[in-house]
């Protein structure tokens, strides 16, 4: 892989989390009503919602739309750049959950797609990061599979704890999605940038 398709993985890979956790944040700074203990982040893209206006819902959707195509770029990368077959498929499944990152925002709250494609994208993330740590692990890269499958055991104990706590029903579905997304953003830019420019072979540790 040349030099350059490393440095614009490693870019869309930071590019993907500062750009969804950039607009969630404007989103909740430019609503009026919004409250961690009470909504779900996806109130911000819904227009009839007391909590979204017409601009959070367009800066929400809008961000995840655009954050899930530059994690399927740095996915398309890092599936390059890893030696073992394991781990290439774990990186294309996380392209793949981050084809419904994007869809969660063309398909906003209130959609009948919106709860498979927000609950897929979860769900996904945590099993493509486990694949993804099985095969380096096998390729003695413990650093990257301690992350991978932190950060997808982790993923899946916040949602366990909730739905096991109350139900997906109850107040305050923003807390489990933000403590989802920082496992999902832990593990991005860990591997993002790992994917420095290099000459070699892509069978290269990117934690290295």
């Amino acid at each position: 892989m040349g030099w350059s398709a490393r440095t614009l993985g490693r870019w869309a890979g930071v590019a993907s989390i500062s750009t969804v956790f950039g607009a969630v944040l404007l989103a909740v700074v430019l609503s009026p009503a919004f409250a961690l203990e009470a909504n779900a982040l996806s109130d911000l893209g819904e227009r009839s919602h007391p909590a979204s206006t017409g601009l959070t819902v367009i800066v929400f959707n809008g961000g995840l739309f655009v954050g899930g195509v530059l994690g399927l770029l740095f996915a398309g990368v890092l599936s390059t750049a890893t030696a073992r077959p394991l781990s290439r498929i774990g990186a294309a499944l996380f392209g793949v959950a981050a084809i419904l990152l994007s869809a969660i925002g063309v398909f906003p709250q209130g959609h009948p797609l919106h709860f498979p494609v927000a609950s897929g994208f979860y769900t996904l993330f945590s099993v493509a990061v486990l694949v993804f740590g099985v095969g380096q692990l096998r390729d003695r890269d413990t650093r990257s599979a301690l992350v991978s499958m932190g950060a997808g055991v982790g993923n899946l104990a916040v949602w366990t704890g909730w739905i096991t706590r109350g139900g997906l029903r109850q107040p305050g579905l923003a807390i489990p999605e933000i403590a989802g997304a920082l496992f999902v953003a832990l593990w991005v830019l860990v591997h993002a940038t790992g994917l420095r420019s290099t000459d070699r072979q892509p069978d290269v540790s990117v934690l290295d």
